[in-house]
């Protein structure tokens, strides 16, 4: 359990509300709530699932095509030297070819994302109340009563750029794009 006394050095750390949900401690998680009042999220969310699934999707499709190559060349009787080879050389050429799928799938998703924000902005420009209807139609789906969606819907329109990220995820299911993301560098 832990007392109040050292919440702020509890709080202090980065993954300590992580930490907490992992221990099921609900007594920390108020105190690391209530000591980071005012503090952005200290405790390093992952944007995307990180890299995680590229890593994993990745790493999957290598060993399987690899361990493919080398058996079937294997059975062809060439010394284990050429086998090592060709082996080296599919794992290289095959992570070479994932990485820039991987680059160019996700320059294409910052593309659109970038293409449909810049369409929702337009729209929210030129008819700010047909967006606005659509939103709290969205959130009449959601189950909320029309007035307090209408409330909501009302306050998020005068900050617009809010407005429109929100706008995003609950219309088209976009999370806004991180401008230092970068789908070369990671």
């Amino acid at each position: 359990m832990l007392s109040t006394t050292n919440a702020a050095t509890y709080g202090a750390t980065k993954s300590n509300a992580q930490h907490a949900h992992l221990l099921q401690d609900k007594d920390a998680s108020r105190i690391i709530h209530i000591a980071k009042k005012g503090h952005v999220a200290p405790e390093a969310h992952l944007k995307d699932g990180g890299h995680i699934k590229s890593a994993v999707y990745g790493g999957l499709d290598g060993i399987i095509t690899t361990f493919a190559t080398v058996t079937s060349v294997a059975g062809s009787g060439l010394p284990h030297s050429v086998i090592l080879i060709l082996g080296l050389a599919h794992l290289v050429a095959d992570g070479m070819s994932m990485g820039m799928g991987d680059v160019l799938s996700s320059q294409a998703e910052i593309d659109l994302v970038h293409h449909e924000r810049a369409r929702e902005m337009w729209e929210f420009d030129n008819f700010p109340e047909g967006e606005m209807d659509e939103m709290v139609e969205l959130y009449e789906q959601k189950g909320i009563a029309t007035e307090d969606a209408k409330l909501v819907v009302n306050t998020l329109a005068k900050y617009k750029e809010a407005f429109i990220d929100i706008m995003m995820v609950e219309e088209l299911n976009l999370m806004p794009v991180d401008e230092d993301d970068n789908p070369v560098i990671g």
